[in-house]
């Protein structure tokens, strides 16, 4: 008879990491596990592996919920990094993580020393829908574009920057039933702006903010940055910024957009005394000339994908768009493009998985908005989205570029 004294595969009675456990903590192969307490969850499968962890594809014996668990390495650092993301993820939930388009966070748990974090399941990563479709058309950068710019809607009103967007971590939910339907995930690396201090190095190399690179103060900014260099790599398949040291990625950026002011120079805390030889190479013609164009519409798409990108683009981060800004941009609404044609018409199929079903989000719905009580607010708290999010995200209202409502007391705009 064999006597176990700690949970175990029922089926490989393997008690230790073995050649062939698909997370190596103890056994847990495909044909389930026991975890502790927890042994509500069976491991199906390995998804990926990091520095700090491995994430596997799990259920829930109970609910039959499947989830993406991510199961830390047993060592301080790791340990560091589990206790900030799990700070950051706690942070987070008190946006929706639906309407904001956020990694849905179910539970964490020790076993055995292994810190494990419950995700919600996803697709893949656009990264590796990139690898099967090559490029992206605009109709399809579109709405994956104002889910990313909720998003950081989200994000700037609870003054959180996620300092990580890239293609990996901007998971698709389900391309065969909700075609590019995408979350933000990944927070082990996310900070509060309150904790941000010049001259940080944050971000990855390719996708680092200006102001990153030249030491400058730091804001939610850089994440627009980050994601404007996503878009241009999902349509061009080319990273721009794409390089091996912080000096080549600030003479790269020049070469695309032109050498940043005397004073944003000397602000910063970083030198590059050579940077304003280099040549600057528009963008706006490397998107125009990108391809032969094909109908008008295209072209009009075209160029206002081009507007965007510029402002996003933009060197002076206290210029650059903010997220709510860019919610009402021609790109995303679409008004630039006629109505009828096929183009603008598959474009608008397209954008049915970007809508949103909280009222005050709803563009149309603004002039019904003003006048009616806000439905149970998407902050946990006494703090409501509709105050919170389209009143400090933008500065737009101050300029009266958007109309002026009185409700409560307060300026009301729903902008997306």
């Amino acid at each position: 008879m064999i006597i176990m004294t700690r949970p175990v595969c029922r089926r490989c009675l393997q008690r230790s990491p073995a050649a062939g456990c698909m997370l190596g903590y103890r056994c847990s192969k495909a044909h389930g596990s026991d975890w502790g307490r927890h042994s509500k969850y069976k491991v199906l499968q390995l998804l990926g592996q990091g520095c700090f962890g491995k994430v596997a594809k799990c259920k829930n014996r109970v609910t039959k919920e499947v989830v993406a668990m991510k199961v830390m390495k047993k060592n301080q650092n790791a340990n560091y990094f589990f206790i900030e993301e799990l700070k950051m993820l706690q942070r987070i939930s008190q946006l929706d993580p639906d309407t904001f388009n956020l990694i849905k966070f179910i539970e964490h748990f020790e076993f055995d020393g292994h810190q494990c974090m419950a995700f919600q399941i996803l697709d893949r990563s656009v990264e590796d829908q990139m690898k099967k479709q090559s490029k992206f058309s605009l109709s399809e950068i579109r709405p994956m574009t104002k889910q990313l710019l909720v998003a950081l809607l989200g994000l700037k009103t609870i003054g959180v920057m996620h300092t990580d967007i890239k293609s990996d971590n901007i998971m698709l939910v389900d391309q065969e039933k909700h075609p590019f339907k995408v979350k933000l995930i990944d927070f082990g690396v996310a900070m509060e702006r309150v904790e941000v201090k010049q001259g940080m190095q944050l971000q990855p190399v390719a996708f680092r903010s200006p102001e990153v690179s030249l030491g400058l103060p730091l804001s939610e900014a850089v994440d627009m940055w980050s994601l404007a260099c996503c878009l241009i790599f999902w349509y061009w398949k080319d990273q721009g910024f794409t390089c091996c040291s912080q000096f080549d990625q600030v003479t790269r950026l020049v070469s695309f957009l032109g050498t940043p002011s005397e004073e944003m120079l000397n602000e910063g805390l970083l030198k590059f005394p050579h940077m304003s030889f280099i040549l600057p190479r528009h963008l706006e013609d490397i998107i125009k000339n990108h391809k032969v164009f094909e109908t008008g519409p295209e072209f009009k798409d075209r160029e206002a994908f081009c507007d965007l990108l510029k402002k996003m683009f933009e060197l002076d981060p206290y210029k650059r768009i903010t997220p709510a800004e860019a919610l009402l941009h021609p790109y995303i609404t679409m008004e630039h493009l006629p109505h009828g044609d096929g183009y603008s018409q598959a474009a608008k199929d397209l954008m049915s998985v970007a809508e949103t079903d909280y009222f005050s989000l709803q563009r149309h719905n603004f002039p019904v908005a003003l006048k009616l009580t806000y439905p149970t607010p998407l902050l946990w708290g006494q703090r409501r989205m509709d105050r919170v999010c389209l009143l400090r995200a933008s500065q737009m209202w101050m300029d009266g570029v958007l109309p002026e409502g009185r409700g409560g007391g307060e300026r009301k705009h729903d902008l997306v």
